[in-house]
């Protein structure tokens, strides 16, 4: 591995990093050598090939750490008082321990608050409306994902929903602003710098300190007795009368597993509901915003809407999405009756293929897996000589103390010998590989129309079947799908997003008839309707930050 790159590659990082990721794959990582490539400001970071991924995501954190990666990332040092909300997160162990393993408890809320943030933004009328999509998703994901997060009446808030997302830009634009600053100059200059910040900081926390009090207090009125670390922190029998959201579950793991100081220190409660919204907001609104688009633009071809709203009709009842919610008792039978579950959420395979499809070809950021090494002597393993070779030798290669490494995950979903015509988008590409995985194990008629072959994997199949397919679903992490992570540090948080963006999707498409905004030709003579391209700014591809739709409420 190279210890240092020239001018130019540097260069090209700001200029075509896209070409320059596509050099490094397919110089180095796809023959499973590890490079050396530029990163923001002077940044030098290492990419590891994807053949490490095991030995990477198996170390323990006093070699490799992804907390540090993140606190360098994230300027977490700069952004708030003090690191801990990074190397201290609350929400690993909270999600896992009490969310994901009740997600049924927090879905039909969701839902009802996802019917909401669409009416409110998108208009109720019977006649086409132009939306700018990048600016409305923002929006409606701050407002579905406060529900989650701090309950209404709050969630509605329209100064607390425009607040939260200007704050989360602005973090992310200082984060990407601080490598250009030189170190030296960095405890002048960044106190300056994150004024804006500090001032949207406090503007929330003077919106969440009363509700936050108000918690504190409820809570030390209903004293439960000291849990173990083990145990759930939020018992339905014994928190009858408290809400149901993250925050009354940051409390109560603060009071059980934290310091008095830390359970009665208001500021630093509040700054972690803060970052909680910069992970929930951030690349959810990209996403989902590639994903609209995606639906549309391949319409015409794949017949993309109406196959979704089949799918979607025969795994749901109405009350799920409809605008306002039916007031009608649905018809009670086994198919229908449970509405937004795990198990409905699970069963919208083409939703599923949809979103991992955009996350492929739409990824917002191509590396996955960071790590700062901070131990000493760190060799990762590395393939000596040609990939074609008939006896490759396994090597080491040194990572020095303070290295940023991780992989490039973009290598692999454009590789074409990962992904049949890798540069297409396919909505149904993940579908068909798990209904492939089905047929090795039950196999079915070939009698059957394509689409409904594909709507049928949501029949249940033998435990088999369902594993072999699982690796191709948006929320299950691999060496081909790294968007969430993967191993133990995988994100945590992945599974109530895959819910509130399918909730999304459904609701969306089952109201309103949707299109794309006609633009003049290339030749100047009539209007054509294309889907907007997805810049790159340096390394990350960003959503069509000005791209509209047009939107008309169904049967109106």
């Amino acid at each position: 591995m190279k210890s240092r790159f020239s001018l130019k590659t540097r260069l090209e990082y700001y200029t075509n990093c896209e070409g320059l990721y596509k050099e490094a794959y397919e110089t180095y990582l796809k023959k499973g050598q590890p490079c050396l490539v530029p990163g923001l400001g002077l940044r030098s970071e290492i990419l590891l090939p994807k053949s490490t991924l095991r030995w990477l995501v198996t170390q323990s954190d006093n070699v490799l750490s992804m907390r540090e990666a993140f606190r360098e990332l994230d300027q977490i040092d700069w952004a708030a008082d003090h690191h801990k909300y990074v190397t201290d997160a609350w929400l690993t162990p909270i999600l896992n321990r009490d969310v994901n393993r009740n997600l049924d408890r927090y879905l039909p809320p969701l839902g009802k608050e996802v019917q909401n943030a669409v009416e409110r933004r998108i208009p109720n009328k019977g006649e086409w409306a132009e939306i700018p999509l990048w600016d409305t998703m923002k929006l409606v994901i701050a407002q579905i994902s406060s529900q989650f997060t701090v309950g209404e009446p709050l969630c509605r808030d329209e100064e607390y929903i425009r607040a939260s997302s200007s704050f989360v830009d602005t973090f992310v634009t200082n984060a990407g602003l601080v490598p250009f600053v030189p170190v030296p100059l960095r405890p002048i200059l960044c106190p300056i710098l994150y004024l804006p910040l500090r001032f949207k900081t406090w503007k929330l926390e003077r919106i969440l300190k009363p509700l936050i009090k108000q918690r504190l207090e409820r809570l030390l009125t209903h004293q439960q007795p000291s849990k173990g670390k083990n145990e759930h922190l939020h018992d339905i029998t014994s928190c009858k009368d408290t809400p149901d959201d993250l925050l009354q579950l940051m409390l109560c793991f603060a009071q059980n597993e934290r310091s008095r100081e830390e359970f009665h220190n208001l500021h630093s409660l509040a700054y972690r509901i803060c970052l909680n919204n910069l992970g929930s907001f951030h690349q959810s609104s990209a996403a989902v915003t590639n994903m609209i688009f995606n639906i549309i633009a391949s319409d015409k071809e794949f017949n993309t809407i109406a196959l979704l709203r089949e799918e979607i009709g025969s795994v749901l009842p109405s009350e799920c999405y409809t605008i306002p919610p039916s007031t009608t008792q649905p018809v009670q039978n086994n198919k229908k009756k449970y509405g937004w579950t795990k198990a409905s959420v699970a069963k919208l395979v083409l939703m599923d293929s949809v979103m991992r499809e955009t996350t492929r070809v739409h990824s917002f950021v191509h590396r996955a897996v960071a790590r700062s090494v901070v131990a000493d002597n760190v060799h990762s393993p590395v393939i000596e000589g040609e990939a074609d070779s008939n006896e490759p030798t396994t090597t080491s290669a040194p990572l020095p103390k303070g290295a940023m490494v991780s992989i490039l995950s973009r290598g692999a979903y454009f590789d074409p010998d990962v992904f049949d015509d890798p540069m297409k988008f396919n909505p149904w590409r993940f579908a068909e590989r798990r209904e492939r995985h089905a047929k090795v194990v039950g196999g079915r008629g070939s009698d059957q129309h394509a689409s409904d072959r594909i709507i049928a994997a949501n029949d249940t199949r033998t435990t088999t079947a369902a594993a072999a397919g699982a690796i191709e679903t948006f929320t299950v992490t691999s060496a081909n799908n790294l968007v969430f992570g993967h191993g133990r540090h995988a994100c945590p948080g992945r599974f109530i997003a895959e819910a509130e963006i399918k909730m999304l999707l459904v609701t969306l498409l089952m109201n309103y008839d949707v299109g794309l905004l006609p633009v003049p030709g290339a030749d100047g003579k009539g209007e054509v309707a294309v889907r907007p391209e997805s810049p790159w700014i340096l390394e990350v591809v960003v959503p069509p930050i000005k791209g509209k739709i047009m939107a008309k409420r169904r049967g109106g």
